[in-house]
């Protein structure tokens, strides 16, 4: 196995720890992604070297999303997926099976990660918004400003932002409704 798919399994099983509430697969989607991207600007590297894609509710790594309704291997010898009710509603979850390597993972990774889990430990995925990390998230540009759906999300999307043509984006699109420019004095 990669080192990369090695980190990625561990950082499942860390999430999936009790170390955050509602631990469903959109909460891990986004805080693997968090943590790559911020990862990636902090160091020029992803730790899990997912490809992400811009999608309607944000980013997602495609080849992963799909694993959790047939999982590699790999995959199923560490969790057994099961379907949960969340406040949010219904969404896959992880049952934790073995022990975590955190070996595989750089000071800065496990630091990042611990980091992450406490700053969105009782967010549900829909509070989990690119604006927490970034000036300019990368899902954001794809999406909204560059209206590219479904199209990959390329890491070095982090630099050279056009801050014009997103908060036109923002100022156009319906997630105005849930406050996200209110609540991020945007």
């Amino acid at each position: 196995m990669d080192l990369e798919r090695e980190k990625l399994l561990n950082i499942m099983h860390f999430y999936s720890a009790d170390t955050i509430a509602f631990a469903s697969r959109a909460k891990l989607i986004k805080l693997i992604y968090f943590l790559d991207f911020l990862h990636y600007r902090e160091r020029g590297r992803s730790v899990t070297g997912l490809e992400y894609y811009a999608w309607e509710f944000g980013p997602v790594p495609r080849i992963f999303y799909n694993e959790w309704q047939t999982p590699n291997p790999d995959f199923r010898s560490r969790f057994k997926v099961l379907s949960e009710d969340f406040p949010i509603g219904r969404d896959l979850t992880l049952e934790i099976r073995g022990k975590m390597d955190e070996t595989v993972l750089s000071p800065s990774e496990r630091d990042l990660m611990v980091e992450l889990a406490k700053i969105h430990f009782r967010d549900s995925p829909d509070e989990m918004l690119d604006s927490k990390h970034f000036e300019i998230g990368p899902w954001e540009q794809i999406w909204h400003a560059r209206k590219q759906r479904y199209a990959p999300i390329p890491y070095d999307t982090l630099f050279g932002v056009e801050n014009k043509d997103i908060h036109r984006a923002r100022r156009t699109h319906s997630f105005e409704k849930n406050s996200f420019m209110t609540r991020y004095g945007l």
